[in-house]
């Protein structure tokens, strides 16, 4: 039999996943306001540069190259150069800029702003964060079994270190 309170914590947790869900896709699919902070960003520049011409935008792509530096912007399988002026920082090809400023014509962006993310930071935030799920699902795996129809934590927590039976020494 099905405990009541097992069935309301199962409901509650579906309504608040969907209501989630719902809020992803609401988010996404407003547009930019730039006095709540929310700039026009590499979608909307792409999709209609013409539009946001001399209004501040908040951009980052791919350094294509650094005399004068241009980066490439891109969204899905659409992309479009963007030559970046005021910007002093050093840079190289293959670095990543996350960059705020104005959009100017002829595909040019005035920077008021901007970051440089080199190429080994990107690949370091990957690896990192592989290795932390890698340790939680240890963690998890370890210290809890799968029982027929529900979790329940082990008596003694499995260890790839010490063999079970030896913990004396």
């Amino acid at each position: 039999m099905i405990d009541l309170n097992t069935v309301k914590r199962v409901m509650i947790v579906i309504l608040l996943l969907t209501s989630l869900c719902i809020l992803f896709i609401y988010h996404g699919s407003l547009d930019p306001a730039p006095e709540m902070g929310a700039y026009p960003n590499e979608e909307d520049l792409i999709d209609d540069y013409e539009r946001y011409i001399g209004e501040e935008a908040e951009v980052g792509g791919k350094v294509i190259s650094t005399d004068p530096i241009i980066i490439e912007l891109e969204h899905g399988d659409r992309t479009i150069d963007l030559e970046l002026t005021g910007f002093d920082d050093d840079v190289e090809e293959g670095d990543h800029l996350s960059v705020y400023g104005i959009v100017r014509q002829d595909l040019t962006f005035e920077v008021k702003n901007g970051v440089v993310r080199p190429f080994f930071n990107i690949v370091y935030m990957y690896v990192i964060s592989f290795a932390a799920a890698m340790w939680l699902a240890f963690r998890i795996l370890s210290q809890w079994r799968w029982n027929g129809d529900h979790l329940e934590p082990r008596e003694k927590p499995m260890s790839i270190l010490l063999p079970r039976g030896d913990e004396d020494g």
